[in-house]
């Protein structure tokens, strides 16, 4: 697979060679342990892989206003309210199966 990108896609040698391919950023503020795993020889055999704390240079991200319809923190009243009925009734059924346990 590498040899057939490097054979009809050759911008990718630039980036190749500047190692790019084998690094992983954490995208953290911090020291993370990501470096403990992620490192030593690719499985390609084709440099050696690195962690890379932080951000890779380039621009901010921008915090951009929560979009309700993905990834939303909370449910809908909707769900909610067939939330708490399956809680109720999953609930009941259980009370029901221990009593004729102890039975």
């Amino acid at each position: 697979m590498r040899t057939q990108c490097k054979l009809t896609h050759p911008e990718v040698q630039e980036l190749e060679k500047r190692n790019l391919h084998n690094q992983q950023w954490t995208f953290t503020d911090g020291k993370s342990g990501l470096g403990e795993i992620f490192n030593g020889e690719s499985p390609f055999g084709d440099g050696e892989v690195e962690a890379l704390d932080g951000l890779p240079e380039g621009f901010d991200i921008p915090q951009l206003p929560e979009g309700p319809q993905e990834y939303s923190p909370g449910l809908d009243k909707g769900l909610k309210q067939k939330a708490r009925v399956y809680a109720i009734l999953t609930t009941a059924v259980f009370l029901k199966l221990q009593i004729k346990l102890k039975m």
